[in-house]
């Protein structure tokens, strides 16, 4: 006998609520370190690799590749962005950083 689930709607409200709230935390290192990850994945660059071609040590890319970096400089994000061959413009026109409500970590 198949199993049917019907979600009564306030349900799915609920749902739609709590998938905004997760996007409005989003913090914006976490912003940083997902679209830097992105980026190293579609080039295959690892994390080392990333260091060698930006000259930053790789302790600092580790750091921020795996979110233990709470703000990662600007210069920091520019040599990575020449490394990978994008504009800082390019590195920040992605729909990680649209939203109004980005928190940062002061």
């Amino acid at each position: 006998m198949p199993f049917s689930l019907t979600i009564p709607h306030y349900f799915v409200k609920i749902i739609e609520d709590i998938t905004l709230e997760i996007i409005y935390y989003m913090k914006l290192e976490e912003a940083i370190t997902k679209r830097i990850y992105a980026l190293c994945e579609e080039r295959n660059i690892s994390p080392n690799k990333l260091a060698t071609f930006s000259g930053l040590p790789a302790g600092s890319i580790k750091s921020i590749f795996y979110g233990k970096s709470k703000n990662p400089g600007t210069r920091t994000i520019l040599d990575m962005c020449q490394a990978l061959d994008i504009s800082l413009y390019d590195f920040f026109d992605d729909n990680l950083f649209k939203d109004k409500e980005l928190e940062g970590t002061y």
